[in-house]
């Protein structure tokens, strides 16, 4: 429910992002765009770098969850991976996840959309947005 209702509620937003960009059009849109566009790759590149190397914390287990060589469906990688991650906090649990696109990189083709991009529509497009929307109000 929480993410149908954030999914919701990001749509609103961009509609009303377009909405406030469209009441005065010119060509400052078309470097602005480009720009946009740019500043956006770059971020996401720094995003990606900084999991890639956000350091995991020791004595958890993620090093026997990351290098398992069984199934992931067997029960005795799916008791590693709840007791490893109920010691993890939400960001770790993220990062961990994130990494996990190294060693399995098919893995990320039987996830579903929202499982890749869910956390980054949350934590970061739906906030940006907003604060967008709140600007353009005043």
């Amino acid at each position: 429910m929480l993410m149908r209702a954030s999914i919701l509620l990001l749509i609103l937003s961009l509609a009303g992002n377009i909405a406030f960009a469209l009441r005065d059009p010119g060509l400052w849109m078309i470097p602005a765009l480009i720009a946009g566009w740019y500043v956006a790759d770059m971020l996401s590149g720094l995003v990606h770098m900084t999991m890639d190397y956000f350091p995991a914390r020791l004595g958890v287990g993620l090093d026997r969850l990351y290098f398992y060589r069984g199934s992931r469906a067997s029960s005795e990688y799916q008791g590693l991976f709840r007791a490893s991650m109920a010691r993890l906090n939400p960001f770790e649990k993220l990062v961990y996840d994130f990494k996990n696109h190294h060693p399995r990189p098919h893995a990320l083709g039987r996830r579903t959309m929202w499982r890749q991009i869910g956390s980054t529509v949350i934590a970061g497009s739906l906030p940006l947005s907003l604060l967008l929307n709140a600007a353009c109000l005043l």
